[in-house]
Protein backbone atom coordinates (compact mmCIF):
# COMPACT_ATOMS: atom_id res chain seq x y z
CA UNK A 1 0.00 0.00 0.00
CA UNK A 2 2.75 2.10 0.77
CA UNK A 3 4.38 1.95 -2.55
CA UNK A 4 0.85 2.56 -3.91
CA UNK A 5 0.46 6.13 -2.12
CA UNK A 6 4.36 7.20 -3.16
CA UNK A 7 3.04 6.37 -6.44
CA UNK A 8 -0.12 8.08 -6.95
CA UNK A 9 1.56 11.21 -5.02
CA UNK A 10 4.47 11.67 -7.02
CA UNK A 11 2.40 11.21 -10.44
CA UNK A 12 0.01 13.73 -8.99
CA UNK A 13 3.30 15.81 -8.03
CA UNK A 14 4.73 15.54 -11.54
CA UNK A 15 2.32 14.42 -14.31
CA UNK A 16 2.52 17.67 -16.18
CA UNK A 17 6.40 18.29 -15.38
CA UNK A 18 5.90 21.19 -13.22
CA UNK A 19 8.44 21.89 -10.61
CA UNK A 20 6.46 21.28 -7.00
CA UNK A 21 8.42 23.95 -5.54
CA UNK A 22 6.04 26.25 -7.75
CA UNK A 23 2.77 24.81 -7.46
CA UNK A 24 -0.29 26.40 -5.81
CA UNK A 25 -1.48 24.09 -2.89
CA UNK A 26 -0.05 22.43 -0.23
CA UNK A 27 -1.02 18.61 1.57
CA UNK A 28 -2.05 18.20 4.48
CA UNK A 29 -2.32 14.76 6.33
CA UNK A 30 0.37 13.40 3.63
CA UNK A 31 3.60 12.41 5.47
CA UNK A 32 6.46 14.35 3.63
CA UNK A 33 7.83 10.70 3.07
CA UNK A 34 4.23 9.94 0.62
CA UNK A 35 4.06 13.45 -1.13
CA UNK A 36 7.92 14.55 -1.44
CA UNK A 37 7.68 18.37 -0.61
CA UNK A 38 3.73 18.29 -0.23
CA UNK A 39 3.25 20.62 -3.19
CA UNK A 40 0.35 19.67 -6.15
CA UNK A 41 0.00 21.68 -9.00
CA UNK A 42 -2.62 24.52 -8.98
CA UNK A 43 -4.08 23.13 -12.21
CA UNK A 44 -5.27 19.94 -10.08
CA UNK A 45 -8.17 19.55 -7.97
CA UNK A 46 -6.80 17.73 -4.61
CA UNK A 47 -9.06 19.95 -2.37
CA UNK A 48 -12.66 17.66 -2.67
CA UNK A 49 -12.20 15.12 0.19
CA UNK A 50 -12.80 12.77 -2.32
CA UNK A 51 -11.28 9.10 -2.79
CA UNK A 52 -8.30 7.83 -4.66
CA UNK A 53 -8.69 9.44 -7.81
CA UNK A 54 -6.61 9.98 -11.23
CA UNK A 55 -4.98 13.09 -9.41
CA UNK A 56 -3.42 11.30 -7.07
CA UNK A 57 -5.26 12.49 -3.97
CA UNK A 58 -7.97 10.89 -1.07
CA UNK A 59 -10.02 11.54 1.78
CA UNK A 60 -6.85 12.11 4.02
CA UNK A 61 -5.12 14.57 2.04
CA UNK A 62 -6.69 18.15 1.38
CA UNK A 63 -5.66 21.65 -0.31
CA UNK A 64 -3.85 23.76 2.45
CA UNK A 65 -3.11 27.30 0.34
CA UNK A 66 -0.64 29.07 3.17
CA UNK A 67 0.44 26.13 4.51
CA UNK A 68 0.10 26.23 7.96
CA UNK A 69 -1.12 22.36 8.19
CA UNK A 70 -5.18 23.60 8.62
CA UNK A 71 -6.86 22.54 5.54
CA UNK A 72 -8.76 24.77 3.52
CA UNK A 73 -11.75 23.90 4.27
CA UNK A 74 -11.22 24.51 7.93
CA UNK A 75 -8.57 27.32 7.63
CA UNK A 76 -10.45 30.76 9.05
CA UNK A 77 -7.32 32.69 7.39
CA UNK A 78 -6.58 30.95 3.82
CA UNK A 79 -4.02 33.18 2.56
CA UNK A 80 -2.13 33.90 6.04
CA UNK A 81 -0.12 31.37 7.82
CA UNK A 82 -1.90 30.99 11.15
CA UNK A 83 -1.99 27.68 12.70
CA UNK A 84 -2.77 28.14 15.90
CA UNK A 85 -6.58 29.51 14.22
CA UNK A 86 -6.73 32.75 16.88
CA UNK A 87 -9.81 34.92 16.34
CA UNK A 88 -10.10 37.08 19.36
CA UNK A 89 -13.51 38.47 18.62
CA UNK A 90 -15.02 34.62 17.30
CA UNK A 91 -16.64 36.68 14.12
CA UNK A 92 -15.13 33.50 12.17
CA UNK A 93 -12.29 36.21 10.84
CA UNK A 94 -8.86 34.67 11.64
CA UNK A 95 -7.05 37.58 13.48
CA UNK A 96 -4.14 37.33 10.75
CA UNK A 97 -6.97 38.08 8.46
CA UNK A 98 -9.21 40.30 11.06
CA UNK A 99 -8.14 44.09 10.50
CA UNK A 100 -10.29 44.28 13.82
CA UNK A 101 -9.09 41.55 15.92
CA UNK A 102 -11.18 42.61 19.46
CA UNK A 103 -13.95 43.86 17.22
CA UNK A 104 -14.17 47.47 19.24
CA UNK A 105 -14.69 49.51 15.54
CA UNK A 106 -11.05 50.58 15.56
CA UNK A 107 -8.83 49.34 13.15
CA UNK A 108 -5.68 47.48 14.58
CA UNK A 109 -3.33 49.99 13.07
CA UNK A 110 -5.01 52.99 15.12
CA UNK A 111 -5.98 51.08 17.63
CA UNK A 112 -3.64 51.53 21.35
CA UNK A 113 -5.09 48.19 22.40
CA UNK A 114 -5.99 45.84 19.19
CA UNK A 115 -6.24 43.10 21.21
CA UNK A 116 -8.64 44.93 24.02
CA UNK A 117 -11.25 43.48 26.11
CA UNK A 118 -14.21 41.75 23.53
CA UNK A 119 -17.38 42.87 24.26
CA UNK A 120 -16.55 46.40 26.43
CA UNK A 121 -18.26 49.18 24.48
CA UNK A 122 -17.60 51.80 26.34
CA UNK A 123 -14.33 53.71 24.55
CA UNK A 124 -14.87 57.39 25.32
CA UNK A 125 -11.80 58.52 23.51
CA UNK A 126 -12.05 56.17 20.97
CA UNK A 127 -8.44 55.02 20.56
CA UNK A 128 -9.42 51.96 21.04
CA UNK A 129 -8.51 50.69 24.80
CA UNK A 130 -11.81 49.78 26.80
CA UNK A 131 -13.13 52.30 29.43
CA UNK A 132 -12.96 48.95 32.13
CA UNK A 133 -12.97 50.57 35.62
CA UNK A 134 -9.62 49.76 37.54
CA UNK A 135 -8.40 47.79 34.53
CA UNK A 136 -5.15 48.43 32.90
CA UNK A 137 -5.93 48.74 29.76
CA UNK A 138 -6.86 52.36 29.21
CA UNK A 139 -5.06 54.28 32.11
CA UNK A 140 -6.34 57.24 30.06
CA UNK A 141 -9.92 57.61 29.23
CA UNK A 142 -10.16 61.05 27.59
CA UNK A 143 -6.60 60.74 25.54
CA UNK A 144 -6.56 59.06 22.30
CA UNK A 145 -2.73 58.88 22.68
CA UNK A 146 -3.03 57.18 26.29
CA UNK A 147 -0.23 59.70 27.93
CA UNK A 148 -1.34 59.58 30.93
CA UNK A 149 0.85 58.40 33.75
CA UNK A 150 0.12 56.06 37.03
CA UNK A 151 1.18 58.76 39.22
CA UNK A 152 -0.50 59.76 42.76
CA UNK A 153 -0.90 62.97 43.40
CA UNK A 154 -2.61 62.67 46.64
CA UNK A 155 0.48 60.78 48.07
CA UNK A 156 3.40 63.74 46.92
CA UNK A 157 4.21 66.51 49.74
CA UNK A 158 6.55 68.72 47.12
CA UNK A 159 3.42 70.98 45.86
CA UNK A 160 0.07 70.90 46.14
CA UNK A 161 -2.49 68.20 44.70
CA UNK A 162 -3.79 70.66 42.52
CA UNK A 163 -0.80 72.11 40.71
CA UNK A 164 0.53 68.12 40.25
CA UNK A 165 -2.50 67.31 38.51
CA UNK A 166 -2.50 70.05 35.86
CA UNK A 167 1.14 69.34 35.42
CA UNK A 168 -0.52 65.63 34.39
CA UNK A 169 -2.97 67.00 32.51
CA UNK A 170 -0.63 69.14 30.03
CA UNK A 171 1.40 65.95 30.01
CA UNK A 172 -1.54 64.14 28.58
CA UNK A 173 -2.81 66.34 26.25
CA UNK A 174 0.31 66.84 24.77
CA UNK A 175 1.03 63.41 24.37
CA UNK A 176 3.25 63.48 26.85
CA UNK A 177 4.83 59.99 26.27
CA UNK A 178 6.25 61.01 22.70
CA UNK A 179 8.00 64.38 23.92
CA UNK A 180 11.88 64.52 23.03
CA UNK A 181 12.73 64.19 26.60
CA UNK A 182 10.07 63.55 29.55
CA UNK A 183 12.92 62.04 32.10
CA UNK A 184 11.06 61.43 35.26
CA UNK A 185 8.06 62.39 34.73
CA UNK A 186 5.35 59.86 36.87
CA UNK A 187 8.41 58.42 38.32
CA UNK A 188 9.71 60.83 40.59
CA UNK A 189 8.72 63.75 42.81
CA UNK A 190 7.03 66.40 40.79
CA UNK A 191 10.43 68.88 41.47
CA UNK A 192 12.47 65.81 39.27
CA UNK A 193 9.69 66.17 36.49
CA UNK A 194 12.41 67.55 33.27
CA UNK A 195 11.27 71.11 32.64
CA UNK A 196 9.71 71.76 35.95
CA UNK A 197 11.02 74.17 38.56
CA UNK A 198 9.94 73.75 41.99
CA UNK A 199 10.65 76.64 44.87
CA UNK A 200 8.80 76.77 48.04
CA UNK A 201 6.06 74.54 47.64
CA UNK A 202 5.01 75.61 44.21
CA UNK A 203 6.15 74.83 40.75
CA UNK A 204 7.89 78.60 39.70
CA UNK A 205 8.93 77.42 35.86
CA UNK A 206 7.51 75.20 33.75
CA UNK A 207 10.27 74.88 30.74
CA UNK A 208 9.55 72.22 27.81
CA UNK A 209 10.42 74.19 24.63
CA UNK A 210 11.23 72.40 21.00
CA UNK A 211 10.34 69.24 23.14
CA UNK A 212 7.71 67.70 20.38
CA UNK A 213 4.30 68.78 22.64
CA UNK A 214 1.63 68.08 20.34
CA UNK A 215 -1.98 68.89 21.52
CA UNK A 216 -3.13 71.35 23.36
CA UNK A 217 -2.93 73.84 26.15
CA UNK A 218 -5.38 72.65 28.52
CA UNK A 219 -7.17 75.37 30.93
CA UNK A 220 -5.85 73.18 34.12
CA UNK A 221 -2.77 75.64 33.41
CA UNK A 222 -4.20 78.19 34.98
CA UNK A 223 -4.03 76.11 38.35
CA UNK A 224 -0.48 76.18 38.68
CA UNK A 225 -0.76 79.31 41.41
CA UNK A 226 3.20 79.97 41.56
CA UNK A 227 4.19 79.91 38.24
CA UNK A 228 6.51 82.89 37.06
CA UNK A 229 7.78 81.88 33.92
CA UNK A 230 6.21 79.20 31.29
CA UNK A 231 7.92 78.50 27.97
CA UNK A 232 6.24 75.87 25.59
CA UNK A 233 7.69 77.51 22.45
CA UNK A 234 9.20 76.03 19.60
CA UNK A 235 6.36 72.78 19.70
CA UNK A 236 3.04 71.61 17.68
CA UNK A 237 0.43 73.54 19.86
CA UNK A 238 -2.36 74.11 18.57
CA UNK A 239 -6.16 75.62 19.61
CA UNK A 240 -6.42 78.42 21.51
CA UNK A 241 -4.65 80.35 24.09
CA UNK A 242 -6.15 79.45 27.23
CA UNK A 243 -8.29 82.22 28.92
CA UNK A 244 -7.36 80.87 32.37
CA UNK A 245 -3.91 82.33 32.08
CA UNK A 246 -5.06 85.70 34.12
CA UNK A 247 -5.00 83.43 36.99
CA UNK A 248 -1.54 83.46 37.14
CA UNK A 249 -0.76 86.25 39.36
CA UNK A 250 3.38 85.64 39.76
CA UNK A 251 3.40 85.21 35.81
CA UNK A 252 6.47 87.25 34.64
CA UNK A 253 7.23 85.11 31.08
CA UNK A 254 5.10 83.81 28.57
CA UNK A 255 6.67 82.14 25.54
CA UNK A 256 4.67 80.33 23.45
CA UNK A 257 6.16 81.63 20.06
CA UNK A 258 6.94 78.83 17.03
CA UNK A 259 3.10 76.87 17.50
CA UNK A 260 -0.22 76.58 15.54
CA UNK A 261 -2.36 78.60 18.06
CA UNK A 262 -5.35 80.26 16.53
CA UNK A 263 -8.41 81.32 17.97
CA UNK A 264 -8.38 85.90 18.86
CA UNK A 265 -5.32 86.80 20.76
CA UNK A 266 -6.84 87.02 24.59
CA UNK A 267 -6.48 90.18 26.35
CA UNK A 268 -6.35 87.46 29.27
CA UNK A 269 -3.06 87.07 28.53
CA UNK A 270 -2.40 90.28 29.77
CA UNK A 271 -4.10 90.29 33.29
CA UNK A 272 -1.30 89.16 35.51
CA UNK A 273 0.10 92.08 37.17
CA UNK A 274 3.73 91.30 37.25
CA UNK A 275 4.37 89.70 33.31
CA UNK A 276 7.34 91.37 31.74
CA UNK A 277 7.45 89.27 28.72
CA UNK A 278 4.87 87.98 25.95
CA UNK A 279 6.02 86.05 23.29
CA UNK A 280 3.31 84.64 20.94
CA UNK A 281 4.93 85.28 17.19
CA UNK A 282 4.80 83.01 14.65
CA UNK A 283 1.23 81.21 15.23
CA UNK A 284 -1.64 81.52 13.60
CA UNK A 285 -4.01 83.99 15.85
CA UNK A 286 -6.28 86.71 14.71
CA UNK A 287 -7.91 89.64 16.32
CA UNK A 288 -7.08 93.16 17.58
CA UNK A 289 -4.37 94.19 19.88
CA UNK A 290 -6.67 93.84 23.77
CA UNK A 291 -6.81 97.10 25.67
CA UNK A 292 -5.66 95.02 28.57
CA UNK A 293 -2.10 95.59 27.20
CA UNK A 294 -2.49 99.00 28.84
CA UNK A 295 -2.60 97.93 32.20
CA UNK A 296 0.92 95.94 31.88
CA UNK A 297 3.00 98.18 34.22
CA UNK A 298 5.86 95.78 33.97
CA UNK A 299 5.81 95.14 30.13
CA UNK A 300 9.27 95.03 28.31
CA UNK A 301 9.17 92.17 25.77
CA UNK A 302 6.22 92.25 23.59
CA UNK A 303 6.21 89.96 20.74
CA UNK A 304 3.14 89.46 18.43
CA UNK A 305 5.17 88.87 15.08
CA UNK A 306 4.16 86.28 12.15
CA UNK A 307 0.29 86.30 13.16
CA UNK A 308 -2.90 87.70 11.46
CA UNK A 309 -4.12 90.40 13.25
CA UNK A 310 -5.45 93.00 12.18
CA UNK A 311 -6.63 96.89 12.83
CA UNK A 312 -5.26 99.61 14.19
CA UNK A 313 -1.69 100.22 16.19
CA UNK A 314 -3.03 102.92 18.27
CA UNK A 315 -3.65 100.16 20.91
CA UNK A 316 -0.14 100.11 21.52
CA UNK A 317 0.27 104.18 22.58
CA UNK A 318 -0.13 103.93 26.14
CA UNK A 319 1.75 101.30 27.51
CA UNK A 320 4.28 101.30 29.68
CA UNK A 321 6.96 103.47 28.72
CA UNK A 322 9.44 101.29 30.20
CA UNK A 323 9.07 98.91 27.52
CA UNK A 324 12.13 98.49 25.58
CA UNK A 325 11.33 95.78 22.56
CA UNK A 326 7.97 95.83 20.15
CA UNK A 327 7.80 93.45 17.35
CA UNK A 328 4.09 93.19 15.35
CA UNK A 329 6.07 92.63 11.65
CA UNK A 330 4.01 90.58 9.58
CA UNK A 331 0.73 90.85 10.15
CA UNK A 332 -2.34 93.21 8.63
CA UNK A 333 -2.01 95.69 10.47
CA UNK A 334 -3.80 98.90 8.81
CA UNK A 335 -3.87 102.80 9.61
CA UNK A 336 -0.92 105.18 10.10
CA UNK A 337 1.44 104.66 12.29
CA UNK A 338 0.52 106.86 15.26
CA UNK A 339 2.24 109.18 17.01
CA UNK A 340 3.25 108.07 20.82
CA UNK A 341 6.08 105.78 20.54
CA UNK A 342 8.41 108.64 20.80
CA UNK A 343 7.32 108.61 24.59
CA UNK A 344 9.04 105.13 24.78
CA UNK A 345 12.68 106.19 26.61
CA UNK A 346 13.91 102.39 26.97
CA UNK A 347 13.04 101.41 23.69
CA UNK A 348 15.54 99.51 21.74
CA UNK A 349 14.00 97.70 19.35
CA UNK A 350 10.58 98.78 16.68
CA UNK A 351 9.59 96.12 13.98
CA UNK A 352 6.64 97.43 12.44
CA UNK A 353 7.63 95.30 9.34
CA UNK A 354 5.42 93.50 6.95
CA UNK A 355 1.63 95.19 7.40
CA UNK A 356 -0.34 97.25 5.64
CA UNK A 357 0.22 100.79 6.88
CA UNK A 358 -0.24 103.77 5.35
CA UNK A 359 0.70 107.61 5.72
CA UNK A 360 3.94 109.16 6.81
CA UNK A 361 6.50 108.86 9.43
CA UNK A 362 5.87 110.58 12.95
CA UNK A 363 8.61 112.61 13.40
CA UNK A 364 7.96 111.77 17.39
CA UNK A 365 9.48 108.08 16.44
CA UNK A 366 13.34 110.59 16.60
CA UNK A 367 13.01 111.02 20.58
CA UNK A 368 13.81 107.31 20.79
CA UNK A 369 17.35 108.12 22.19
CA UNK A 370 17.95 104.53 23.09
CA UNK A 371 16.64 103.09 19.98
CA UNK A 372 19.20 100.60 18.21
CA UNK A 373 16.86 99.01 14.99
CA UNK A 374 14.01 100.27 13.89
CA UNK A 375 12.13 98.45 10.89
CA UNK A 376 9.28 99.69 9.22
CA UNK A 377 9.95 98.05 6.12
CA UNK A 378 7.44 96.53 3.82
CA UNK A 379 4.54 98.55 4.18
CA UNK A 380 2.82 101.67 2.34
CA UNK A 381 4.26 104.52 4.06
CA UNK A 382 4.33 107.94 1.71
CA UNK A 383 5.98 110.95 2.60
CA UNK A 384 9.41 112.23 3.54
CA UNK A 385 11.80 110.49 6.01
CA UNK A 386 11.68 112.99 9.04
CA UNK A 387 14.71 114.74 10.12
CA UNK A 388 14.47 113.66 13.27
CA UNK A 389 15.60 110.29 12.65
CA UNK A 390 19.21 111.84 12.05
CA UNK A 391 18.78 112.24 16.13
CA UNK A 392 18.62 109.05 17.05
CA UNK A 393 22.59 108.30 17.74
CA UNK A 394 22.17 105.17 19.18
CA UNK A 395 20.50 103.93 15.23
CA UNK A 396 22.37 100.71 14.39
CA UNK A 397 20.18 99.03 12.10
CA UNK A 398 17.77 100.90 9.68
CA UNK A 399 14.99 99.50 7.68
CA UNK A 400 12.76 101.30 5.54
CA UNK A 401 12.56 99.90 1.88
CA UNK A 402 9.75 98.43 -0.47
CA UNK A 403 7.29 101.94 0.51
CA UNK A 404 6.30 104.42 -0.91
CA UNK A 405 8.73 107.24 0.62
CA UNK A 406 10.21 109.93 -0.79
CA UNK A 407 12.02 113.34 -0.76
CA UNK A 408 15.52 114.65 0.10
CA UNK A 409 17.08 112.40 2.84
CA UNK A 410 17.79 114.20 6.02
CA UNK A 411 21.47 115.55 6.17
CA UNK A 412 22.43 114.53 9.31
CA UNK A 413 21.44 110.72 8.51
CA UNK A 414 24.94 110.90 7.14
CA UNK A 415 26.43 113.82 9.75
CA UNK A 416 25.32 112.27 12.99
CA UNK A 417 24.84 108.69 12.26
CA UNK A 418 27.67 107.45 9.93
CA UNK A 419 29.69 105.80 12.76
CA UNK A 420 26.78 104.23 14.38
CA UNK A 421 24.80 102.84 11.22
CA UNK A 422 26.07 99.49 10.09
CA UNK A 423 22.40 98.84 8.33
CA UNK A 424 20.88 100.62 6.20
CA UNK A 425 17.48 99.39 4.08
CA UNK A 426 15.96 102.12 1.36
CA UNK A 427 15.92 100.66 -2.13
CA UNK A 428 12.51 99.69 -3.49
CA UNK A 429 10.84 103.72 -2.51
CA UNK A 430 9.99 106.87 -4.51
CA UNK A 431 12.42 109.00 -5.13
CA UNK A 432 15.02 109.45 -2.36
CA UNK A 433 17.83 112.27 -2.89
CA UNK A 434 20.83 112.43 -0.96
CA UNK A 435 23.12 115.48 -1.36
CA UNK A 436 27.06 115.08 -1.80
CA UNK A 437 29.01 112.43 -3.22
CA UNK A 438 29.87 111.66 0.43
CA UNK A 439 26.39 111.44 1.67
CA UNK A 440 25.48 109.09 -2.05
CA UNK A 441 28.72 106.96 -1.40
CA UNK A 442 27.94 106.06 2.44
CA UNK A 443 24.04 105.17 1.15
CA UNK A 444 25.23 103.04 -1.27
CA UNK A 445 28.02 101.01 0.48
CA UNK A 446 25.10 100.49 3.41
CA UNK A 447 22.59 99.68 0.59
CA UNK A 448 23.85 98.60 -2.45
CA UNK A 449 20.38 98.13 -4.13
CA UNK A 450 19.27 102.34 -3.60
CA UNK A 451 20.16 104.26 -6.66
CA UNK A 452 17.42 106.98 -5.56
CA UNK A 453 14.59 106.12 -7.23
CA UNK A 454 14.61 109.05 -9.63
CA UNK A 455 13.79 108.78 -13.36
Amino acid sequence: MRGVLLFLCFAACGDKNEIPELDAGCLVNCSEEICGDGKVSGVEECDDGGVANDNGCNSSCKLDQDDDGIADSSDNCLQVANSAQEDLDANSVGDACDDDDDGDGVVDTADLCPDGVVGVTTDEDRDGCSDVAGGPEDNCLRSVTNSCLNYDCQSQTEIPVLECEALLEIFRVTNGNAWTTNSDWGTAGPSQWFGVTVSSGTVINLSLPNNNLVGVIPPEIGDLAGLQSLLLASNTLSGTIPTSIENLSELRQLYLYNNQLSGTLPGEIFEPPLMATVNVSNNQLTGTIPASILSMSNLGILALAGNSLSGSLSGLVGINSEVFSINVARNQFTGTVPVGFGSYTSLSDLNLSGNNLTGSLPSDIGSLSFIIRLNASSNQLSGSIPSTFGTMNQLMELYLQDNALSGALPANLYSDLSDSLVMLGLSGNGCLTAQGLLFSGWLSSLDPNWAGGCP
